[in-house]
């Protein structure tokens, strides 16, 4: 028995000696910068929230290291909003210019904190302190969505097959693109600002964000008319004239809706073109200072529809579709001169007659 004591005691202290040992610096040869066992750093990610930043934190790391971070959405780098890092020990902030992202109702933020050769990388779903619902992101097809809860199959589907009828029409490839659905349409007002001549706007594309924002408490029929024109500028925004925008989004917007049954323009909706006609044949109309601070019939919807018409009774479907994908990539004014081989102002005067003649109505109402 006395044996067995002294056999254990001799593997505890041989026990103890190793770990002893084990926490000795560990001299390497010429290494002068041991590291302890016991410095061993777990390094862990924190994001939080206020009205004017979102700040990110890294702690557990060397309190002489200077990390460094680096915050995309998607594949945009967001690196140039942030403020100035504060270091505490091994703790390390740096804060998100709310500036970076304050138009998004919600963004997925993907973030990486860079530690000498070490990264610790992570994920935060941002959302602007007006929008404060429960968000969800979900992909579907060539969508990224976020939604409330109300996104569903049916829309999806109907949606895509409308973005990819948009792409073959327009021989473009279809891209992701990011779809928010609010969930009523004060939400969508609250997002477009005070401004009361859009506070009626049921969708819109946002150039900044390459995002669309809409509201699902409309019925699926306005849901198709909505999403349909929206594709038309997610595909063809070019910071050309709103009236053009806005009058090829509406053309293939109503081309779109012909697939399902011959179209007719409601009695208000001939009465708008009726009053082109009339300001036409009472002082010229000039394209160029058409803007979205103009109301009917001098809108940019009205306008613009009608100038699209007039090519298309003039030149074909074939050659307007034709001028819409070319003015994507370069201005208007170049497109015309490319695939109408008339210059803007030639083509102007020539719609105006198209319009002052009543030919414009006579092709709306098939007479």
């Amino acid at each position: 028995m006395g044996r067995r004591l002294r056999i254990a005691a001799g593997l505890l202290l041989f026990l103890a000696e190793v770990v002893i040992l084990a926490l000795q610096p560990v001299q390497g040869q010429g290494d002068t910068a041991a590291i302890a066992a016991g410095e061993v750093r777990t390094m862990a990610t924190g994001v939080h929230q206020d009205k004017h930043t979102t700040t990110f934190t890294l702690k557990g790391h060397p309190p002489d290291a200077v990390p460094t971070l680096t915050v995309h959405d998607g594949e945009k780098d967001l690196s140039r909003w942030l403020l100035v890092a504060e270091y505490a020990g091994d703790e390390t902030s740096q804060r998100l210019s709310y500036m970076g992202v304050e138009m998004y109702p919600a963004r997925l933020l993907t973030f990486t904190w860079q530690v000498g050769e070490e990264q610790v990388t992570g994920e935060y779903l941002y959302i602007h302190p007006n929008f404060s619902f429960a968000w969800q992101m979900e992909q579907r097809g060539p969508f990224v969505f976020y939604h409330t809860g109300t996104l569903n199959d049916d829309f999806a589907a109907e949606w895509t097959a409308i973005y990819h009828w948009l792409g073959a029409e327009l021989e473009m490839e279809p891209v992701e693109r990011v779809i928010y659905l609010l969930p009523d349409q004060g939400s969508l007002t609250r997002a477009l600002g005070s401004d009361p001549l859009i506070t009626n706007v049921a969708g819109l594309w946002v150039n900044r964000l390459e995002a669309i924002l809409t509201s699902t408490n409309f019925s699926p029929a306005a849901l198709r008319v909505i999403m349909a024109h929206e594709f038309v500028h997610a595909y063809l925004a070019n910071d050309n004239p709103p009236w053009w925008e806005e009058g090829i989004a509406r053309w293939f917007e109503l081309r779109y809706l012909a697939r399902f049954g011959p179209l007719r323009f409601s009695a208000e909706g001939l009465r708008v073109f009726e009053g082109l006609e009339q300001e036409m044949a009472e002082q010229p109309v000039y394209l160029m200072r058409i803007n979205h601070s103009q109301k009917s019939p001098l809108d940019p919807y009205t306008v613009g529809y009608s100038f699209c018409s007039f090519v298309e009774s003039r030149w074909g479907e074939e050659r307007l579709t034709r001028l819409a994908a070319t003015a994507a990539r370069k201005p208007l004014r170049e497109a015309v001169v490319e695939v109408l081989e008339q210059s803007l102002d030639e083509v102007e005067v020539a719609w105006q007659e198209y319009v002052r003649s009543g030919a414009m109505l006579e092709g709306l109402t098939g007479q």
